[in-house]
This record gives C-alpha cells, sequence and structure tokens, in this order.
C-alpha cells in the first residue's frame, strides 16, 4: 500500500489502514463508458480501488466530449472503454483496468467474477437495469444504478436480500427518454456520478449500511435534494425465487 498516495484520506476516522486496505482490495464492475462512468471512475480509482472492469460497445462520437471529460477530439471513432482506461492508467498505473467491449446484458453474468465486490450501472438505459438486477441476484452482488436527465439525477444501491430493482420498479415500460432527446447540463454529469463514487467508498467501508433501500433524487436545477426509503416486495417473484449461484 502506498501510504503516502492515500494520506490524506487514511486519518479519516472511518478510513484508517484497515478501510484503506479494504478499498485496494475491492474488484468493481462498471457498465457503460459514459460520463457517469467517467466521473464515477475517476475519483473510485482515486480512492484506491484496486481493480475494474468495463463494459461498453460503443465509440467516441463529437457529441460525447462536451460530457464525457477524459476523451479528446484525437479519440473520436475509437473505443469508449479503450479510450477511458487510457487516461485512467496514466494516473493510476497500479490499478488493474479491464476492458469488455460488448453491451452488457443477462446473460453476461459469467463475465463478472464471483470475487468482484460491486456493479456500477453507468448505462443510461431501463433493459440495462433490469440485467444488472438480475445478475446482481444471481451472484449475490450489490450494485449500484445511478441515472440523469436534463438536470436531475437519482441514485441508489441494491443489496442482495434487501430488495431488487424489480421491488423498486415493478411493471414500468422501457423510457424512451435519454440525454439525446431530452438534453442534460454537463456538470450534472459530474455531481451525479462524484457522488456516486462517495456512495459507494463509503458502502465499501460500512459507513451507510443504515441507508440500505435508499433512494436519491438530485434537482440541480433548483437545488432540490430528496430521499425515501423503500421496502422489499414480499411478492416480488424475481428476488423472492432466484437462487444465487
Amino acid at each position: 500500500m502506498n501510504l503516502n498516495k492515500y494520506s490524506r484520506q487514511i486519518p479519516l476516522s472511518f478510513v484508517g489502514l484497515t478501510g484503506q486496505k479494504r478499498i485496494n482490495e475491492t474488484k468493481i464492475a462498471i457498465i457503460g463508458a459514459g460520463a457517469l462512468a467517467h466521473s464515477c471512475s475517476i475519483y473510485l480509482a482515486a480512492g484506491g480501488v484496486g481493480e475494474f472492469t468495463f463494459f461498453d460497445q460503443d465509440i467516441v462520437e463529437e457529441s460525447n466530449l462536451s460530457r464525457q471529460i477524459f476523451f479528446s477530439e484525437q479519440d473520436i471513432g475509437k473505443s469508449k472503454v479503450k479510450c477511458l482506461i487510457k487516461y485512467l492508467e496514466k494516473i493510476h498505473d497500479k490499478t488493474k483496468f479491464n476492458s469488455i467491449e460488448k453491451f452488457f446484458c443477462k446473460n453476461d453474468e459469467s463475465l463478472i467474477p464471483s470475487d468482484y465486490h460491486l456493479i456500477i450501472n453507468a448505462s443510461d438505459n431501463y433493459l440495462t437495469r433490469k440485467s444488472i438486477n438480475l445478475v446482481s441476484l444471481k451472484k449475490n452482488i450489490p450494485w449500484l444504478d445511478m441515472g440523469i436527465l436534463k438536470m436531475q439525477g437519482h441514485f441508489c444501491i441494491y443489496n442482495p436480500g434487501c430488495g431488487c430493482y424489480e421491488c423498486l420498479f415493478q411493471n414500468i415500460p422501457e423510457s424512451t427518454r435519454n440525454c439525446s432527446f431530452s438534453g442534460i447540463l454537463s456538470p450534472v454529469c459530474g455531481v451525479i456520478g462524484s457522488y456516486g463514487a462517495n456512495e459507494v467508498l463509503k458502502y465499501i467501508l460500512n459507513k451507510n449500511q443504515n441507508f440500505i433501500n435508499e433512494y436519491i433524487q438530485f434537482d440541480l436545477d433548483k437545488n432540490i435534494f430528496k430521499k425515501f426509503f423503500w421496502k422489499k416486495n414480499k411478492n416480488c417473484i424475481l428476488c423472492q425465487n432466484i437462487q444465487s449461484v
């Protein structure tokens, strides 16, 4: 462990040497390599997370550059995951970064090793969330969901055994709303992604265990922050019937 590198983080009462070691041993899968993945992964890597695997099949487009801040004009037409990892490796050369150039789906559970500690959704569609939720339950791995649109954002950690995405959002049709149609203000991506990284580190350190099943919403236009608690649905067919592997 590089004590000097984390010398401003270790003195925190809930971190210390034990907590920093736990962070360094953490392995995280990130679904998507867009704006939320940028702001979230940079702070998780800076905090000391030891290994990442990124899933994304997209290539960098010019319209990405205003939000996906680690891409440059020279990256246009190239793989998003490879360009993002190339940037992160320059700053954190001791961290292990893996890339899987495909869109994540429900059949990809074998691509996430069983020793991974968390899955982060940094994508922008409903079907991917359902796929992550299914894999999370099967592999007994918690996952973080983040989302952004216009000047709003949301955040929630789903922990197997405490309820799942389907418990909270049942029978919701896939929305056609996304940043391409509705727009997004660039700094919103940074705020939500950074907040997600902060909550993930707290989760790793067992600092926010009292806030399981907490759904958080942000309105950065009106500067409104809301949160509410939800309960596991005892009649949820998905999380009641799936046996973790």
